[in-house]
């Protein structure tokens, strides 16, 4: 469907049941409707007192209504015997995937001749020196420790260093390394690039020619003696670290050209746009407002609500609480994998049916935790009629909500893109009288429940 008809539904739904319910809105005491089902502010205040939480808010209300409503839909159309499980549904729900899975065969065609690395391009990579395979041994010593702890450290470093140039093995060194994680890998850190470590690990690690080994040197973390391998030794290690580093690399360099090439800008406003979106989601997920162009199309608002949708939540958090240090990267990488992805559909690459059956996999083992979360079944042979399950599942929801607060292992959102896919194609609302409502009633069933004799 055409985001602008999506637009159209979304909005027109809410308005037609205020219709319904009178020209000043829905009456108080609603909360809710999805479909023919109400929540009334009394039941929603209900399940908010029971939850006992420091501060009862409209926020906290709205998001319950907003689960409340997810339910509801889900319960009405696992009563209609809906899968929810047809290719469209599938594709449109795991989008995240498919793009992952799209990404990931349109990188490989790429970046054919660059990656893997063979023998020959490994050698170059490792003698170029810009990706640094080190080796150390730490003996540790607090930064602002006393300054005896720090000097009988730097003793035991110099002592062994000297050891070293007098022949003793690397691995005997290993024994005396306080990096209890390197000293199971012969003291490997790993891949070092410029700008990685403190200055000084770094001017000694890059002045290193393969197999050298590094005066004592002193960071934050104590004492150090570091190690270029020679190649021949971590020839493996080297190969499976440096290919996604490079991969990284070659992907951030193609992107930077896309962007240029497409002339791709942020918009007047656009940023603030996308702050305001941020902060309050709902409000914005189908919302036509433009905070960047490129050539042949442009980025909404509800674009980057469907992003937010799919990161894991400490990135959306981290975003929404932060969005002066974390919202231009979020928006550099959403906007520049959406311009990767673009280009790869105009290349005809696509999920293939093998991944296509992975995601409807997924997405069903999804849905059966929300059906037994909220215990709720498709329709088995012999069951009463559809109205009538439908109404004994919608209860079922109402039941869920009401016990979850001592129960919250119990816990299963319907999928975020399900859940809109759902809204898109039914009527439903929260009303904000509603909802002030229930959170007045909520503090006021809270209240007395505090002054009931013999409550703790």
């Amino acid at each position: 469907m055409h985001r602008s008809s999506r637009k159209i539904l979304h909005w027109l739904a809410p308005p037609t049941l205020v219709a319904l319910l009178g020209a000043c809105g829905a009456p108080g005491h609603v909360a809710a409707r999805a479909r023919d089902r109400i929540l009334t502010a009394e039941r929603l205040a209900a399940t908010l007192s029971q939850w006992r939480r420091p501060t009862l808010d409209t926020n906290l209300a709205r998001q319950v209504a907003d689960w409340w409503v997810d339910y509801q839909l889900f319960a009405r159309q696992v009563a209609a015997g809906d899968s929810m499980l047809d290719s469209t549904t599938v594709l449109e729900v795991m989008w995240p995937e498919a793009r992952a899975y799209v990404l990931a065969r349109w990188r490989e065609q790429l970046f054919a001749s660059q990656l893997p690395l063979d023998s020959a391009s490994l050698d170059s990579v490792y003698q170029a020196g810009d990706y640094r395979l080190m080796q150390h041994v730490l003996l540790q010593a607090p930064h602002r420790g006393p300054l005896d702890v720090r000097a009988r450290a730097r003793r035991r470093a110099e002592a062994l260093r000297a050891q070293l140039a007098r022949g003793l093995s690397w691995d005997a060194a290993q024994r005396q390394n306080d990096d209890v994680a390197a000293r199971r890998q012969r003291g490997s850190v790993g891949i070092v690039t410029r700008g990685q470590t403190e200055p000084g690990f770094e001017q000694a690690a890059f002045a290193l020619e393969p197999g050298g080994i590094s005066p004592v040197i002193e960071t934050s973390f104590g004492f150090h003696i570091a190690r270029r391998p020679p190649l021949d030794e971590v020839r493996a290690e080297f190969g499976a670290a440096v290919e996604p580093m490079m991969a990284e690399r070659l992907d951030s360099l193609h992107i930077r050209q896309l962007r240029e090439r497409w002339h791709l800008t942020l918009r007047p406003g656009g940023l603030e746009r996308a702050n305001t979106a941020v902060r309050d989601p709902l409000r914005y997920k189908e919302s036509g407002t433009e905070f960047a162009r490129f050539e042949g199309g442009q980025f909404t608002l509800a674009d980057l609500v469907r992003w937010l949708q799919a990161v894991p939540d400490w990135m959306h958090i981290q975003v929404e609480r932060h969005p002066e240090e974390h919202l231009t990267p979020f928006l550099d990488m959403m906007m520049g994998y959406e311009l990767l992805y673009r280009e790869a559909l105009d290349h005809g690459v696509t999920a293939s049916p093998a991944e296509v059956a992975e995601m409807k996999k997924d997405l069903a083992g999804r849905l059966n935790q929300v059906q037994g979360a909220l215990g709720v079944y498709p329709p088995a042979p012999g069951d009463s009629s559809t109205e009538e399950l439908r109404r004994r599942r919608a209860e079922a929801v109402d039941q869920y909500l009401s016990t979850l607060s001592s129960n919250w292992q119990r816990f299963a959102r319907v999928p975020p893109l399900l859940a809109d896919r759902l809204r898109r194609h039914a009527r439903w609302a929260v009303y904000p009288r509603g909802i002030r409502r229930s959170v007045q009633r909520a503090t006021e069933l809270g209240a007395a429940a505090d002054s009931t004799p013999g409550r703790l």
